[in-house]
């Protein structure tokens, strides 16, 4: 049952594990279809642009602060940033879940056999498993 559960933690925290990251538009906006990027343009001007488009030699798509539609040359891009997988987070986060879970299951492991080979008093005493003395 706890083993469930530290599965579903270790996966969910795979899943979760994003952030914003400096892109090559050309190619991650075509593969993988991002529902917004950040940009910046050689000007300095940076933008948000929702549903992100390569069409040919530009980057196309609808301005989120106005709602207009909006383009520019990729030439005329110092960065594009989408949300993409974080390596470095997912791995920090599965270890973590790991040594945590195994933490977790090695104290329930040794709650429940730290009576094994005691006289049935000792038990009694502690948490009431046995009733009787000296058997």
């Amino acid at each position: 049952m706890h083993a469930r559960y530290l599965v579903l933690g270790l996966v969910l925290a795979g899943v979760g594990c994003t952030s914003m990251q400096v892109i090559d538009p050309a190619q991650i906006i075509p593969a993988q279809n991002p529902p917004y990027v950040y940009l910046q343009k050689s000007n300095g001007e940076v933008l948000d642009l929702l549903k992100p488009v390569i069409k040919g030699d530009l980057l196309t798509g609808t301005r989120a602060q106005t709602g207009e539609p909006f383009s520019v040359p990729l030439k005329d891009i110092t960065w594009v940033k989408a949300k993409e997988h974080d390596k470095t987070r997912t791995l920090v986060a599965t270890v973590g879940g790991v040594a945590v879970g195994s933490a977790i299951l090695i104290g329930l492991a040794s709650q429940s056999g730290s009576h094994v080979g005691q006289p049935c008093s000792f038990i009694a005493q502690q948490n009431n498993q046995c009733v009787g003395a000296g058997q």
